[in-house]
């Protein structure tokens, strides 16, 4: 699921919604043609739209090939709201939500979703949090009165917070075991600094501790509201159910919202490394980059064909000479990871501990190429087929559709995108993508965050004058 909303954020946006504060409704079916002449017509699925007085956008996406439903929200809060001394509330507050309502115990909940062979699915995240379940159509009711049960009636009782607590520490203790994800999460503390986004999504021993049954409250309270949600109803049923869920979603309270502060980013200039050590690595994990872009800067289509050839295909310039020229590793990939106010431009890879320097200064020469001869038609041309035959992929299930719409409804893009994207995709010029590459990737700016074993990488790394990690939990 994480890699589908991943890669859902690429690419898709959303019908415009009704403004009025009345319930509305409005059926939209978009049709998308060939782009060049390179694709196949195809036609997007209908979409009906509907905006209750309590604020809640539905989307109504029918599919019948298949007796089944799913109803999905998407509740716009997630890591980034969390204070640093409150780390992982979010993902806490998220979690407990499947842990027993005012009606169900944890117990009887999970055996009445058990019963239509359903669970409640909840997916935090850094910018937005997403909660879904499905079943068989013929279970539609019962779905619906667990989902909705979960979404405005959670219990929040102190025995499941206390159980939740420890399963959230045991998962942070597993985290350790996982270089690639320890790595990782080193390398978002680097980049962004004091930022929530570089705040551990799962908080930390010390702010689990500290966060009781009053923060999770009123968290809760704050952002879970129908006026801050989407909800997606797809697959199988009829108009006699989406009135019921209207008519269920339609209680729930709205309530002013908060206003967001921008999420704080100052980049910082200079080529910077830090070291983390784990004695007995047989490896070491490498991430290297600097802040990036948000999801809408006008140059995201031009980051992403950019990416494509440098290191988002086994093709890449990437690839091509650490991978197949110098064998220094197995695989490597870069990113333009774009989130609401900020991003990360992102290159991950792993090597033997005996050849981190000469790994490092391979990447940095292979960018300095990149900028300063640009890309070349041949590249173009296939980087385009590439993302043009990844199109209709993501959207050709009515679960990818749904989940697409609201994702790139939350960040806010002009509702032409589905219509015109690959057109704007095969009017790419070179020049226009080279000039992009010099705003988007800088060499010199790097952070380089490295994690090895002490022993093994030895002196190596100190013509890079690299810095040690502050220890953390």
């Amino acid at each position: 699921m994480k890699f589908i909303l991943w890669c859902i954020m690429i690419f898709l946006t959303a019908c415009q919604i009704p403004q009025s504060p009345k319930q509305q409704t409005k059926i939209s079916r978009m049709i998308l043609g060939a782009a060049g002449g390179h694709n196949p017509s195809f036609q997007l699925r209908p979409l009906q739209e509907i905006t209750l007085e309590n604020g809640l956008q539905i989307l109504a996406i029918r599919d019948v090939s298949l007796p089944r439903i799913r109803l999905g929200l998407l509740v716009k809060v997630g890591a980034r709201q969390d204070l640093e001394s409150l780390q992982g509330l979010n993902n806490y507050t998220v979690r407990m939500l499947s842990q027993g309502t005012q009606n169900f115990s944890q117990r009887r909940f999970a055996e009445a979703a058990g019963q239509i062979a359903s669970e409640l699915e909840v997916e935090p995240g850094g910018d937005y949090t997403v909660l879904s379940m499905d079943t068989l159509s013929s279970f539609a009711e019962p779905l619906l009165e667990l989902f909705n049960d979960a979404i405005q009636n959670p219990a929040f009782k102190t025995i499941e917070m206390e159980k939740t607590r420890q399963q959230i520490i045991a998962d942070l203790s597993q985290k350790k075991d996982n270089p690639g994800v320890v790595a990782r999460e080193e390398f978002e503390r680097f980049i962004y600094r004091n930022s929530p986004y570089g705040f551990s999504a799962l908080g930390t021993v010390k702010t689990l501790r500290k966060i009781n049954k009053k923060f999770i409250l009123k968290h809760y309270l704050k952002y879970y509201r129908p006026n801050n949600s989407f909800l997606a109803v797809v697959g199988n049923f009829d108009q006699d159910f989406l009135e019921k869920v209207k008519i269920k979603f339609g209680s729930w309270k709205r309530k002013d919202l908060p206003k967001e502060k921008e999420v704080p980013l100052t980049p910082a200039s200079g080529f910077e490394v830090r070291v983390k050590f784990k004695e007995g690595l047989q490896q070491t994990q490498i991430l290297l980059g600097h802040s990036g872009i948000p999801r809408k800067h006008p140059d995201y289509l031009k980051a992403r064909i950019a990416n494509e050839i440098l290191g988002g295909d086994f093709v890449s310039r990437l690839n091509h000479r650490l991978r197949v020229e110098l064998g220094l590793t197995y695989g490597v990939n870069s990113s333009f990871e774009a989130r609401e106010n900020a991003g990360i431009f992102a290159i991950s890879t792993f090597t033997k501990n005996e050849s981190v320097e000469q790994l490092v200064q391979e990447v940095r020469k292979v960018l300095k190429d990149f900028i300063e001869n640009g890309i070349n038609e041949e590249e173009l041309a296939a980087a385009k087929a590439q993302y043009q035959g990844q199109f209709p992929h993501l959207i050709e299930t009515a679960d990818g559709f749904a989940q697409t719409v609201m994702v790139l409804k939350f960040y806010g893009i002009a509702p032409d995108y589905l219509t015109t994207v690959l057109e704007k995709v095969q009017d790419l010029k070179v020049s226009e993508v080279n000039q992009a590459i010099k705003g988007l990737i800088h060499p010199d700016d790097l952070k380089v965050v490295i994690y090895s074993d002490k022993k093994s990488l030895g002196r190596q790394l100190n013509s890079l004058n690299p810095i040690l990690a502050p220890e953390g939990e």
